[in-house]
């Protein structure tokens, strides 16, 4: 233990003891200011307010125009939630020092406590005029104005605050993370780094910039920040899961699973960890193990829609529709506003051949994503299937008032016309699309795929590519 704490709790025990006897034998014994101060403190810092306040009533008493009293009055009615009581108190210790910038200070946090933050504001400026510590007190300023939502007020006071002291860094980080807020990504990275000039082991600030990287869609330094935030703390769940969904954007799938392998360890009992670590074995076409980790995600949550639908997109990839479907159907049940569900649905229905039942799956995807071009156009294919062309056509065209002449839009319609022999038309269509997208074709080809082989439609094709 540090000698001076030594000789301090020393001293402060020998003024208990005396205090106490005073107190017990009933004697008036005369403390100096400093020395009841020593002894309010010790009894603050343990917790004892009851305490603490009795010894500030007989300390004024001996010293009634000592303004450090009031002040200590002022903490322990705070601790107790009298807060107006202690606003009262400092008002007085004000008049005995008006020039003691902790009076204003400690004014200025009960106002803020009570969310009078234009009169914590105006407290805290009249600190400034007096207080030495000019970059604490500006960063208290800060924090009301970040509360407010005021991010580049607060960055005016942080700045400043800099300027009184470049050696406080913890400025640097609130700096950094007012520019986050207000999507000034470049700038927030830049005093991020800053900060970790000085503290290279923060692992949160490692974890902040991976999170700005990631805005960027700068993935490697999102990735590398994430990694070294991991490195200094190896429990960080929030690190292992954004990297996670790093690795699922970049389609490395094996690296993603063992993110979420790490994120399950961390949190056993979350269930949308398990079908995240689905989806990636889905993605890896381990369809079995892929149904281990949904089964286990709807062990914990029986209503967990993603794994439902996940377990029936394993029997999907498998090609048994008939066991999918009914996988589906459960995922709907518990989420039926998604989109995507249905249309996963309608298409098992058509390759079971159940045209009706696929037909009023893709228009129930249509209708919860209206604005979807690929619901669209699946739609538009199943009708035309199902020999329902002036509906297919009315689809075509009430999907070029939402998305406009759109190539795709064109060649479904061009697709259309060919089955029916329309070639001329069709000829028109095709060439109209193709001239605002040379790879369109390629849409062509994935619904009306006879059309691939027509010595027609190849012709105008490559025409019109040469021409580029």
């Amino acid at each position: 233990m540090d000698d001076s704490f030594e000789y301090y709790e020393k001293e402060v025990i020998e003024l208990i003891k005396l205090y106490e006897k005073s107190t017990k034998e009933g004697s008036n014994l005369f403390f100096e200011t400093d020395e009841y101060e020593l002894v309010i403190d010790y009894f603050f810092q343990k917790g004892n307010f009851e305490k603490a306040d009795k010894i500030i009533e007989t300390a004024t008493k001996q010293h009634p125009y000592s303004s450090c009293f009031l002040v200590r009055k002022s903490s322990v009615l705070a601790q107790k939630g009298n807060h107006e009581q202690a606003l009262k108190y400092l008002e007085k210790a004000q008049i005995f020092e008006p020039s003691n910038h902790d009076i204003y200070l400690q004014k200025a946090n009960i106002l803020t406590f009570l969310k009078r933050d234009k009169e914590a504001l105006e407290e805290y400026d009249i600190a400034l005029g007096y207080g030495m510590q000019k970059d604490e007190i500006l960063m208290q300023k800060s924090l009301i104005h970040q509360k407010k939502g005021e991010y580049k007020t607060a960055i005016e006071c942080l700045k400043e605050a800099l300027e009184h002291n470049p050696q406080n860094h913890q400025l640097l980080y609130e700096i950094a993370y007012c520019y986050d807020n207000i999507e000034e990504t470049i700038t927030s990275i830049f005093y991020y780094k800053e900060y970790l000039d000085e503290y290279p082991e923060a692992h949160h600030v490692w974890f902040n910039l991976g999170v700005l990287y990631t805005r960027l869609n700068d993935f490697k330094r999102a990735k590398d920040a994430y990694d070294n935030s991991i490195y200094l703390c190896k429990e960080y769940y929030q690190a292992y899961f954004n990297l996670g969904n790093l690795y699922v954007i970049e389609e490395d799938y094996q690296s993603a699973l063992d993110c979420w392998k790490k994120c399950i360890q961390l949190d056993a009992k979350n269930a949308n960890l398990y079908s995240y670590a689905g989806n990636s074995y889905n993605m890896l076409s381990d369809y079995i193990s892929a149904r281990d980790y949904y089964n286990k995600s709807i062990e914990l949550n029986p209503k967990h829609a993603e794994s439902w639908a996940g377990m029936g997109l394993s029997f999907y990839y498998e090609d048994r529709f008939d066991i999918a479907v009914g996988y589906l159907k459960g995922a709907i049940k518990f989420e039926p506003n998604s989109a995507s569900n249905y249309s996963y649905l309608a298409s098992c229905y058509l390759h079971m051949e159940e045209m009706q039942n696929s037909e009023d799956a893709h228009l129930k995807a249509l209708k919860l994503e209206p604005n979807n071009l690929q619901y669209l156009k699946d739609y538009i294919f199943i009708l035309y299937i199902n020999d329902k062309m002036p509906d297919a056509i009315t689809e075509v065209k009430h999907g070029v008032i939402i998305h406009g002449s759109h190539p795709d839009l064109l060649v479904m319609y061009a697709g259309m016309m060919y089955e029916y022999g329309f070639e001329k038309e069709a000829d028109g269509y095709l060439e109209l699309a193709l001239s605002t997208n040379k790879e369109v074709d390629q849409s062509l080809f994935n619904y009306f795929w006879e059309l691939e082989h027509n010595p027609r439609v190849l012709a105008l094709i490559q025409r019109i590519k040469s021409e580029s």
